[in-house]
Formats: C-alpha cells, structure tokens, sequence
C-alpha cells in the first residue's frame, strides 16, 4: 500500500435531500445545493441497480429514522428494519470491493477494532475510517466508513502486529484509535477524550492526508460470511442536534440518510458533478449499470520476502551424530511470537565424539537474525511457542556421542522469556533419560501445544506409539500409550491436540533385511485418536500388500506431509499415494466417524514432493513445494502461482512453516517458512533461507471470485 490510486469509472452517489426533503428544512444544511442539479442526466442513476437481489453491489440496512435530525427521516428501500441506534448504511459489495471517495476530503480519524472472532462471526472487520470534506458544497461535513478490512491510508494495517486483528471482539476495549471519529452522540478525539489499548502508531495512518474524490480510500469487510461496509455522514447545520450529549463533540452536526439526503452520480476522470453531488463509493460503467467484478489493485506494502539464513556446516555427518537441520520432516523448526520469529540450526561436524550442538535465532521484525542458547544433540528437534512467549525446546541427546544411533534422552528446555527477547535463559529437565545401552527413546520425536498451552509429544518405539503431555501450568508429564503390538514400527510421527482430545499421524518405517540388504519399507499411513485414555487407530492408506510392495521394488509408496485443525474443530491431512501418483486431502470434523478424501489436483505439477496447509479466514490454502519452486494453490478454486524467488538459489527444499499446531498465532499475518536444503551435494556450502508471506497477499492471488450473483 505504497499510494492511494485513482479510481476509473466509478460510481458517485447524489444527495436527493432538497428534492426529495419530504417536508424537512432544506436551507438549513450548510451547502451550496439549495435545489436539484440543472442537469440530472446520471444523477442516482445506479440507485435502482443498488435495490435489486442479483446486483454485485445493493442496498443493506438503512440508518434508524428516530436517530435522524436533519433531511429525510427514512432511507427508502429495501426497508430491512435496522436496530436500535443505527445510524450508518449498509451496502453489500463483494470482499475487498474498492471504497472511493465520494468527495474532496481530509483523512481525520481511524479506529480499528477488527478481530479473528466476534462470538459466532468469524472473521469480524471493524476498521472505521473518518474524513471531513474540503469543499465549499459541503463545509465541515463528516464522511466516515467502517466494516473495512483495510486500507492504502494505513500502511501498517495488518502488517504490524500492534495493529492486526485482536483475538476476541470487544466493543468496550477499542484495540487502535487516532484523530477524530464519531459515535451516535458523542465524538472521540483518541488520545484525549478516548484511550486505545494498543498503540495507534503501529497503524501508520497518514491522518491530514487530502483525498481527491474517486480515489481509492479503503476495501470493504466482511462479518462472518456477510460481505459489506458501512457508510456514516454527518452534516453541518445552523440548528443543533438534540441527541448530541453536552459538551461532547460538535452539536451542529446531524446524522442524515446517505441514500435520500444526497444526490449520487458515476465517477469517472472526465465527468462533472454538479454542486453538492457526491460520488457513488464504490466502481462501476455508467453505459451499463451493471457492476462487473474488477481485480483488487496491488496495493499491499509487503507480498513476500526471501532471506538468506545460517544453515549446517554437513548434510549428514560419517563422524559426528546429528544429521543437518533439513533432517525430521515432521519436526516444528519455525515459530512467531508477535513481530519475533524463531528458528534453529544444527551445528554439527565430522569429528567422531564431538557432540552436535541445536542453536537457537531469533529475528525481530526487520532486524538481523540473533543467535542464542544452544543445547546438545542427536538430530534436528522441535521448538514451540506458547501465548505467553515462551519458547519450548525438546531434543534427543546422544548417550554416546562415538555412535549415531537413537540410543539417548529426551531433553526439554523452557525459555520463558523468549517473547522479549531473551532466547539465552532456560529451564531444562529430562523427560526419558538414556537406557544404558538401551533405546528408551527414538529420536523421530514430534510435538505440538495447543491455545491453551497444553504441549504434547509423540514417537514410535518399537510397535508402540508413545505419547506425553502436560500443560504449562501443570509441573508433571502425562505419559499416554497411544497403540501397542502394532505389527510395525511408526515413526516420524505428527501429534495434535484437537477440540476432542489427541490425534497423531505416523508412517510405516520397519527395519527389514532382504538379500543381506538392510531397507525401510514405507507403506502405511497410520491415524490414532484417544482422550489419552482410550485409544484407537486406523490406516488412512495401506500400500502394503501392493505388488512394489510385496515384491520389494519400491520401498516407499506411501508419504505423510501435514495434519492440520482449523478454526471449526476440522482435522485436515495431507497423504501422497505414489502408486496412483496422486496427493490426497482427508478431512474430518469432531462429528464424522468417516473422512472425506479428494484428490489434490496439482494442476499438472507433477514433481511436488511436500504440501502443507495454512489457513486464512476460516479457508485452507496449500503450499506447495518440489525440488526448487514454491507454488501457493487455492483448496477450493484450485488456482494456482508460483512464487518468483530465483529457483536457481534454491535446492533439495525440505519446507517447515510456522502454524497454529505449533504455537504460532491464528492471528499472525503471516507465514513464515523454512526452505531448508535437503540436497547431499550442496554441502559443505548449501544455502538455506527464510520465505515470509503476507496472508493478504496470497487472499489477493488466490481468493476465490463469486461469480453467481
């Protein structure tokens, strides 16, 4: 959002107030319109297309008549009853609709009290934005929108955390305010008469900033599934509003009824608006009235970024023990704390008896990666991120750092004060020590924590699942036997703590000597669920009895690459059949004992080898990854792009990206990714790197068009 665009034909919308003032007193607005224009010719021509069903764009709720003091009373059709003090009309427009200005006018004031969830509605735009006209037809008058979802006057909204979405919507606690907005009977001057919890500043707003009618000012909203925003004016007059409170704002200004008290016309560069005449907010073709959906202009100030990070020294080491940080694809290696994301890396050698070591970074904002505490490793392992900040650390030791083997301990380590800043300070406590000689632990360990700081753990020993837990207030681990005598062995396993109770999703890894040749034989995809007393499972995908499998000529025909639960409660996984070729989407609710499978159509990429999920309002979008490209795809319109991040600079990508399962914020405005190089032949000297994405950029590429209105 680097610059406020003009607009091309668009819509303006005109004050019938003298008109059609239905007894009112039309001298008494302060205004150069005193009787209709001259020429009427397109004047509220787009009126009848805002009332009926089918149109893109159409009247909602009108203001309340009993808050009305000047001009008309009612607002016309379609005559929705509107609750009890409303003063403002609702228009209905498709998501990200551009909002223009309907006249020359200044940016004066802004509250943004957006949230993820506002009790059933989800999400819940509630950016407000003022401004006062700069002409002479209409001095002094306020013109407010809200129910945005952003805007190019705001740079730093919903980029900056301080000044994205808050969690829970609370109308009593308002998240940002700045300048002068307006409430039914008193205006807030924020900083004076009204405080803000959050610092306005992280918004950016350019507040004194001139806007020519036309221009772009904002994009409208959405609250739950309903997609509109709201227009307010109040206009100067020589009377005084009686519902004004005394003492508490301007008590000559009134609310009117945008649809009657104005006169509205088309916006295009060329036309002329008579004196008084406002613009239609939002585009359209004055030839036809009939809105056609128009592509949201690229005015985000951030797409994406790459970065270029530290990685390991070896890729996997003959001497040392811990293989590079690409290594346990099921592992959580990136997580974000507000503006901090935190990662690590493996320093690992090849000398035979030196203990690898698991170093923490932490990057701030746009700041340079920080280098922290590290601790003693086997392999890669798995860092977390509860609400509070804290960062959690669980990695396998080496009993013996002379052998690479599983043979070692589960180490935890908290470092309470990560989320400001400190990723030095720990505590640390064993959860499985060594066995002496034998396996008590295996290394493939996966975690995951909950919104309520439940952390979880699992790993396959033998033909057991193991599974651990506790909550952050809880000083104990819970320790859960999630299936046992399986027949197999399941590792790399992917926990997660749903709505019901616990889920994991492993794969097959037997150990199997067939001609004196020692081999993993990878067929079957496995699902456990349980409330850590009762357990069950099932296979999702079983290759096993296959003839590659059956006659060892492929090892691995089945692989596991995401488990993810969305806002509903939703568990969704990602599963690849390589006998059919084919990537497959389960999903299942709390409710269903069956899951839906559909086949991801990869729109003839057929060398994707990792998919993970994200999820942007309450929708789940794909990431997708093969040996050097980046692809986003949308689940529902299957459109799909590929990043343009010099694929020559990346290699043998093994991705890691940052979710709700490990601790990252639903409320984050971005995905944070690891492109970590997975290829033998890059190392000593392979590159890894940082991939940051702004959700609202890949709604903007990827978010589905209605096309059935």
């Amino acid at each position: 959002m680097n610059k406020v665009i003009p607009a091309v034909f668009f819509f303006a919308l005109v004050l019938p107030f003298v008109l059609l003032n239905l007894g009112q007193n039309a001298h008494s607005a302060s205004s150069a319109l005193t009787e209709p224009p001259a020429d009427m010719s397109g004047i509220n021509e787009m009126h009848k297309v805002l009332l009926k069903k089918n149109s893109k764009i159409r009247f909602g709720t009108h203001a309340d008549p009993k808050v009305i003091t000047l001009g008309p009373k009612k607002g016309g059709k379609p005559g929705f009853k509107p609750y009890k003090g409303k003063h403002s009309l609702d228009i209905d427009m498709p998501l990200d609709t551009p909002i223009l200005a309907p006249i020359d006018m200044t940016f004066i004031g802004f509250k943004n009290n957006s949230a993820e969830k506002n009790k059933k509605h989800k999400p819940f735009d509630d950016l407000e934005m003022c401004f006062e006209s700069d002409t002479k037809d209409w001095p002094g008058m306020i013109v407010c929108f809200y129910h945005l979802r952003t805007s190019p006057l705001m740079k730093g909204h919903l980029v900056n955390d301080e000044c994205s979405r808050i969690k829970n919507y609370d109308n009593k606690k308002i998240a940002n305010g700045g300048g002068r907005t307006y409430f039914l009977k008193n205006d807030a001057i924020w900083g004076e008469t009204h405080k803000s919890s959050r610092d306005p500043k992280s918004c950016q707003a350019e507040l004194g900033k001139q806007i020519k009618r036309g221009e772009v000012i904002a994009f409208s909203g959405q609250v739950g599934k309903h997609e509109f925003s709201s227009i307010k004016i109040k206009v100067k007059s020589d009377k005084q509003n009686p519902l004004m409170l005394k003492n508490k704002g301007d008590p000559y200004l009134h609310w009117v009824q945008p649809a009657t008290f104005f006169y509205w016309k088309c916006f295009t560069p060329q036309v002329e608006f008579p004196e008084g005449v406002l613009a239609y907010p939002f585009q359209c073709n004055t030839a036809t009235p009939t809105l056609v959906p128009t592509p949201t202009p690229t005015l985000l100030s951030f797409t994406y970024s790459l970065e270029k990070i530290p990685g390991s020294k070896n890729h996997q080491p003959e001497g040392g023990i811990a293989v590079g940080t690409w290594w346990g694809y099921n592992q959580s290696k990136i997580v974000r704390f507000r503006d901090t994301v935190y990662t690590y890396v493996i320093d690992n050698d090849n000398n035979l008896g030196t203990k690898s070591l698991m170093t923490l970074y932490k990057k701030q904002g746009k700041g340079n990666w920080e280098k922290g505490a590290s601790m003693p490793c086997s392999v890669p392992g798995n860092i977390l991120i509860d609400s509070k900040g804290g960062l959690h650390v669980l990695v396998h030791e080496p009993e013996n750092a002379f052998e690479g083997s599983s043979l070692g301990s589960l180490e935890y380590y908290y470092f309470q004060e990560a989320g400001i800043g400190n990723i030095d300070s720990f505590v640390h406590e064993t959860i499985i020590s060594d066995g002496n000689g034998n396996e008590t632990v295996n290394k493939r360990i996966g975690a995951t924590i909950s919104e309520d700081d439940t952390i979880a753990l699992s790993y396959g020993l033998g033909t057991t699942q193991q599974f651990y837990y506790k909550n952050l207030a809880q000083n104990e681990w819970t320790h859960s036997l999630a299936g046992e005598n399986l027949g197999h062995s399941f590792y790399y396993p992917f926990p997660l703590i749903t709505q019901e109770g616990f889920a994991i999703l492993a794969i097959q890894d037997d150990y199997v000597v067939v001609n004196g040749q020692a081999n993993n034989p990878y067929h079957i995809a496995i699902f456990f669920e349980g409330d850590a007393k009762k357990w069950s499972h099932e296979y999702l995908l079983d290759n096993s009895q296959t003839t590659p499998a059956l006659t060892y000529s492929q090892w691995q025909t089945v692989d596991i690459s995401d488990i993810y639960l969305d806002t509903l409660g939703n568990v969704h996984v990602i599963l690849k059949d390589r006998i059919t070729d084919k990537w497959l989407h389960y999903r299942k609710s709390n409710q269903d004992n069956n899951w839906s499978i559909n086949t991801i159509d990869t729109l003839g990429n057929k060398w994707i080898n990792w998919i993970k999920l994200t999820e942007i309002e309450n929708e789940i979008y794909y990431t997708m990854y093969s040996w050097n490209d980046v692809l986003l795809m949308d689940s529902n319109s299957k459109k799909m792009i590929n990043l343009d991040i010099g694929k020559n600079m990346l290699e043998g990508i093994y991705p890691y990206i940052s979710s709700p399962r490990t601790g990252t914020s639903r409320e984050s405005r971005f995905v944070d990714i690891l492109l970590l190089n997975g290829s033998s032949n890059s190392y000593p000297d392979a590159s890894n790197y940082y991939l940051k994405m702004s959700k609202d950029y890949i709604l903007q590429e990827l978010r589905p068009i209605d096309n059935n209105n």
